[in-house]
Formats: C-alpha cells, sequence, structure tokens
C-alpha cells in the first residue's frame, strides 16, 4: 500500500526495537521508583492502545512513529515484568515457573502467525490494517487479568520500608515470615537515584555481570529476531519451491519450534551442567545451525528450511535462557534498573539485524550468507565470553545487595 523498498520495510521492523529500547530504559528506572506493577500495567494498556492505533497510519513515516510508541509502550513494562516474577518466587520454583512463562512468548509469535494466514499469506499482499487490530488483542485480554491479579513486589516494597505492605504482600502469597526475613534493615541500602543506581551497576562486583549480559541480550536480540526476519522474507522467496504451505504457514510451523525451545531451556537451566555449561553448548549448536543457513544462496532448501525451524528452536532456548538467568544475577538494589539498561542495550540486536539483512541483501544481489556468517560470528563470540561472566546462581536464594552479589554471582 505504501509501495515502500526493502530498506524502508526494516526500518519499520527496526522502530519498534528502538521504542523498546528507550522504553526498558524508562521502565528499568519507573520500576525501581515508582514500583514493578504500574509499569507492568502501564505497558498492558498503551501496547493495546498504540498497536490499534497503527492500523489508522495513513502513511509509511506515520506507521514508523505508531511502531516506535508501541515499542515504548511494550519496553516499559520488560525489566519490571522480570523483576516481579523472580521476586514473587521461592528459589526452588523460581527457574521453572519462568520458563513456563517465557514459554508465552512463542505462543505469542504462533498467533501472530495465525494472524497472517489470515489476512497476509503470502506475507507481501493482503490486508494489513486488520493484522494490526489482531495483534492487539492478547493486551486487550491480559490488560483487567493483570489489574485484578497482580500485586506489588514484597521485595521491592520491603527495601522501600513499606513493612505493612510487604507483609499483605506475602500474605497474599501464603506466606506468614516477616518481609524483614527476606532482607534485614540492617543489610537494606537506599535505592538512590537512577545516576546512583547505574553507577553501582559498574562497581566491581557487578561489572562483569553487567557487561557479560549486556553482550548476551544483543546475542539473543540478533539471533532470535534476525531469524525472524530472514525467514519471512526468504520464505515468500522460495514459495514455488515449497508450495505444500504458504509462505504463512511455514513461519506458523517455525514459530512452532519455538516451544521444543523453551523446554530444552527449562531442561537445561534444571540440568547438573550449571548456566555457564548450558549457554555454552547452546551458542555452540547456534553457530552451527548459522552455517548451515548459508544454504539459501545455493537454493538448498531441503537443508535451509529444517535448518530454520530448528535455528528458531535453538534461537528461542538462548533467549529464554539468558533471560532466565538475568532476572536473578542483579541484587533487589538495583534489579529493575539493571534489568532494563541490559534489554535496552540488547535491542542493539534486534534493531541492528532486519537493516543488516536488507543491506547484506542489496550488496550481494539478494544473496544473505553474510548475514548468516556474521550471526555465527556472534555465537563464537558468545562461547568465548561466558566464562568471564559470574552467573551461577543455581538452586540460590536472590541477592538483595550489591555485596552479596559479588560474593555469590560466581
Amino acid at each position: 500500500e505504501y509501495d515502500v523498498s526493502a530498506l524502508d520495510r526494516s526500518l519499520m521492523v527496526s522502530a519498534v526495537f528502538v521504542g523498546v529500547t528507550i522504553g526498558g530504559l524508562l521502565g528499568g528506572i519507573a520500576g525501581d521508583r515508582y514500583g514493578r506493577r504500574p509499569a507492568v500495567l502501564s505497558s498492558y494498556f498503551f501496547v493495546g492502545l498504540f498497536g490499534t492505533l497503527c492500523c489508522l497510519a495513513p502513511g509509511l513515516y506515520s506507521m514508523i512513529f505508531m511502531r516506535f510508541l508501541l515499542g515504548i509502550s511494550f519496553g516499559v513494562g520488560v525489566p519490571s515484568g522480570m523483576a516481579l516474577l523472580v521476586e514473587f518466587l521461592p528459589t526452588n520454583r523460581r527457574d521453572a515457573v519462568n520458563n513456563i512463562v517465557f514459554a508465552f512468548f512463542p505462543l505469542g509469535e504462533m498467533f501472530a502467525a495465525l494472524g497472517c494466514m489470515f489476512f497476509m499469506p503470502t506475507l507481501d499482499k493482503g490486508d494489513w490494517r486488520p493484522l494490526c487490530v489482531w495483534a492487539a488483542v492478547p493486551a486487550y485480554i491480559l490488560f483487567p487479568i493483570a489489574l485484578l491479579t497482580i500485586r506489588e513486589s514484597p521485595r521491592w516494597l520491603q527495601i522501600n520500608r513499606r513493612f505493612p505492605e510487604a507483609q499483605e504482600a506475602l500474605a497474599w502469597l501464603g506466606k506468614e515470615e516477616s518481609p524483614t526475613e527476606i532482607c534485614t534493615p540492617r543489610e537494606m541500602q537506599p535505592l538512590g537515584s537512577a545516576g546512583e543506581r547505574l553507577r553501582r551497576m559498574f562497581d566491581p562486583d557487578l561489572r562483569a555481570t553487567t557487561l557479560g549480559f549486556c553482550y548476551f541480550c544483543i546475542i539473543a536480540n540478533f539471533l532470535y529476531y534476525g531469524q525472524s526476519y530472514a525467514q519471512a522474507q526468504t520464505f515468500g522467496g522460495i514459495e514455488g519451491s515449497m508450495d505444500f504451505v504458504s509462505p504463512a504457514g511455514q513461519l506458523l510451523i517455525s514459530c512452532a519450534f519455538e516451544l521444543p525451545g523453551s523446554l530444552v531451556a527449562a531442561v537445561l537451566i534444571q540440568s547438573p551442567w550449571g548456566y555457564s555449561r548450558s549457554l555454552q553448548a547452546v551458542l555452540a549448536v547456534t553457530f552451527i545451525l548459522c552455517i548451515m543457513l548459508i544454504t539459501v544462496d545455493y537454493q538448498l532448501y531441503a537443508v535451509f528450511v529444517p535448518a530454520s525451524y530448528v535455528m528458531k528452536g535453538v534461537s528461542s532456548s538462548f533467549f529464554v535462557f539468558t533471560y532466565v538467568v538475568m532476572a536473578t544475577v542483579f541484587p533487589t538494589s538495583v534489579r529493575n534498573i539493571a534489568l532494563g539498561f541490559c534489554v535496552s542495550v540488547g535491542r542493539i540486536g534486534s534493531i541492528s539485524a532486519p537493516i543488516i539483512f536488507e543491506l547484506v541483501g542489496e550488496i550481494e544481489q539478494r544473496k544473505h550468507a553474510l548475514f548468516f556468517v556474521l550471526s555465527a560470528i556472534a555465537a563464537a563470540g558468545g562461547i568465548l565470553v561466558v566464562p568471564y561472566v559470574p552467573c551461577e546462581m543455581k538452586g540460590k536464594p536472590l541477592n538483595d545487595t550489591e555485596a552479596a552479589a559479588g560474593e555469590c554471582g560466581g
């Protein structure tokens, strides 16, 4: 409808992630200052609002702007949602429940792919405006449910010395202990300003953790969203060679492979291997699959298509693994802003992936091998970085102070 170029199309996709980057930073600050619950609720509300307004965009630039606002709305809720989840859960169920929650991520993608099958089965023709409304439906359903069921984090309440409210939150959970048993008054430290908390993230106790997970988030976003974008573009081009299913159908099948990817992440997180070895194992498989995806330039679709499906599962596994572990490694005093910072920095990967894919395609005359080579290099870099990042929190209670994180994170 807008008669856009391939680069314009990639900019429309990247606009969302630019918004998510800003939203993550704002959400990290807001979640520490005003609480986890308000950030999550506002995210649900505005995702529904701006997701619907996208269908009314009269032109390319208004669409980019609406998608930018949609990204901010989504990004605001991410760090607080991650922090709220781990701060409510007991240690022995933290990883398992976290994985179950992240399993809804591929379900959301499958819902979107199903909408593509209804409205844009070839992915390049069809009525995209109802598809925008379709994508906003989950936010409308989940907002009232969240409004009625989500409670404020007892850890956030007690670190802000709001003990009666923390006691109420614990009572709602069915716990009878005092909130001060989570973190004693002597251990508590004021949250401080946003600038002070950002500075503490780079103190010696947390520096390696912060930088390491920033890099892991960049890789996870580049691989996960880059693969999603690459599939949406390449599947449409091989429709004639795989006419047993539409391009949107292929996308749905690919999204379905993320569910076993989440299961693999759950198994690895619970395994005796530990977080570090598991991360390296997933990245090694990712490296091999990226090399296999180069076959798309040689029309070896019997290799490329199955490798794409498996890659979706493996990239999903790495994405889930990274975010589940990251939510546990930072202390309560900086957790929300640290998660917002790392998630926002990670969006460099999701912002750049569609643009790099299209630029490589233009330079290489619609060849994409270089994009997958870059993906393989990113995965190899992650394998080398893992040993230097303190992330072993398996079976350990959450830390509330930076000093405790420095002692227990490695």
